[in-house]
């Protein structure tokens, strides 16, 4: 089953508007900043976001969990890259 998020803006928190039906080289566009680009390259930067926000969770699992026995030592250099100018409400 597949879940169908809004993209938004990263500044604004804004839904992304464009063409009901968009193609890849469609643009969206914030309507509050004007912040856009094509369908493909939005995709693109959503896809980068999502798997950034997934590690991150992830390392926080790992690190709370197992970090916190005397068996194991858990050192990190996880660092987010952020930037990111498209984004979608996750839920993690």
């Amino acid at each position: 089953m597949t879940e169908q998020k809004q993209v938004l803006c990263a500044s604004c928190k804004c839904a992304l508007q464009g063409p009901a039906n968009p193609q890849l080289s469609d643009m969206l566009v914030c309507p509050i900043c004007g912040n856009g680009d094509t369908v493909d390259v939005v995709n693109a930067e959503v896809g980068n976001y999502i798997q950034e926000q997934m590690s991150q969770a992830i390392h926080k699992a790992f690190t709370n969990g197992i970090g916190t026995t005397r068996s194991f030592k858990v050192t990190s250099d996880f660092q987010p890259k952020g930037g990111h100018r498209f984004i979608v409400d996750l839920a993690l």
